[in-house]
């Protein structure tokens, strides 16, 4: 026991300037940081837009059968549906396309 009432330890402070193990610790990232960061970004932009993609002209296809035919359209309603189901897919293409370069730009190096 020091005159303070604190406990005395065997070991000295470091010298200023130095880092100790619990200061390198702090700064290493941990395997649960590197998961984040790889997951992070991009990752869920390609995700989303791969989905919009696959899953956008599908449902343009149901919303026009579920209109159905009407003989006062010129327009087949079922063609204007699945239209807009590709127009949307191809952005939904393209998000994707744009989540894939950021997330390998990204983890360039870790990879």
């Amino acid at each position: 026991m020091t005159e303070e009432g604190r406990p005395s330890t065997s070991q000295a402070d470091p010298p200023p300037g130095t880092a100790s193990l619990d200061d390198e610790r702090a700064v290493m990232p941990s395997d649960e940081d590197d998961l984040e960061q790889l997951s992070g970004s991009g990752l869920r932009m390609l995700v989303l837009g791969a989905l919009v993609m696959v899953l956008a002209p599908l449902a343009g296809f149901l919303a026009g059968s579920i209109v159905g035919d009407s003989q006062a359209h010129r327009i087949d309603p079922l063609a204007v549906w699945l239209f807009g189901g590709l127009v949307v897919g191809g952005a939904g293409g393209i998000v994707a396309f744009l989540g894939g370069l950021r997330w390998l730009r990204a983890n360039r190096g870790r990879l």
